[in-house]
């Protein structure tokens, strides 16, 4: 007796589609208290032919040999003429590991064990290898590692070693502001040797404005990217980031404050 095949949905009543709203809403309705309660009344005698039919092989001592069978369910054959004992669906479901889980794999079904050595923590696994160094994507837990970002080898990143990516990099990550006007003056070319941006806040005396530039060189091509001006009741400070490796400078004027967060 095949298992009671599902009967299709009808499309969804959608009313930016009018034009089938109104019939696709009714055949909905139907199918809701029609064909699906029918299907499921159907599904209901299937089981429960399944599971007298099993009761009675049992009952009747007709059935398989139990040897090696540990964990495999007994269910009725198709054509209906005997019991039988199979395995669990691979695949459709995690099952208990003892220590881990059960993974599926190109090879099949393999158990993970996520409390030996390096596999402590969960994980989601996908290709081969031992329970003790199982493959994510094509890359062993033995060959992880930190990797300079231009690599595009696939690797497996902790997230102590992504902080730490995070805190070499980012602007403000353990920075602080301290006064560099003792140390620096207008129209000297300086460069950003800190391996990460660092921003830059100046104030003039000058008053006429004071361009805040940045250049890849530190020769040409120099980009304005600030302006600091103090005349008056006019008064503009010049702020800007600088990237890795650049140079900045300010053209020309007394220096009042200069500020670097690195």
């Amino acid at each position: 007796m095949p298992i009671p095949a599902r009967p299709p949905a009808p499309p969804p009543a959608l009313r930016s589609n009018p034009e089938t709203f109104s019939a696709n809403a009714e055949a909905t309705i139907l199918y809701q208290w029609g064909a699906f309660p029918a299907w499921l009344e159907r599904i209901a005698r299937y089981t429960e032919a399944q599971a007298e039919a099993a009761l009675t092989a049992a009952l009747g001592g007709a059935l398989p040999p139990l040897a090696g069978k540990a964990g495999q369910f007994l269910r009725v054959k198709e054509d209906g003429s005997a019991p039988e004992l199979v395995a669990r669906p691979a695949g459709d479901q995690l099952e208990a590991a003892g220590t881990g889980i059960m993974v599926k794999t190109s090879g099949g079904v393999v158990a993970r064990s996520l409390t030996s050595g390096g596999n402590n923590g969960i994980q989601i696994l996908y290709g081969s290898g031992s329970a003790g160094d199982p493959t994510i994507n094509g890359i062993t837990r033995t060959q992880a590692q930190w990797r300079d970002p231009s690599d595009t080898t696939e690797a497996v990143l902790s997230p102590a070693k992504l902080a730490a990516y995070r805190d070499a990099r980012m602007l403000g990550w353990g920075q602080a502001w301290p006064d560099t006007a003792a140390s620096r003056s207008s129209g000297t070319v300086y460069q950003n040797t800190t391996g990460r941006p660092i921003a830059l806040f100046v104030r003039t005396s000058s008053g006429s404005p004071q361009a805040l530039q940045v250049s890849l060189n530190g020769v040409s091509g120099w980009v304005k990217i600030g302006e600091a001006l103090n005349s008056g009741s006019d008064k503009r400070e010049a702020f800007g980031i600088m990237p890795a490796d650049h140079f900045y400078r300010l053209t020309s004027g007394g220096i009042e404050e200069w500020t670097e967060l690195r």
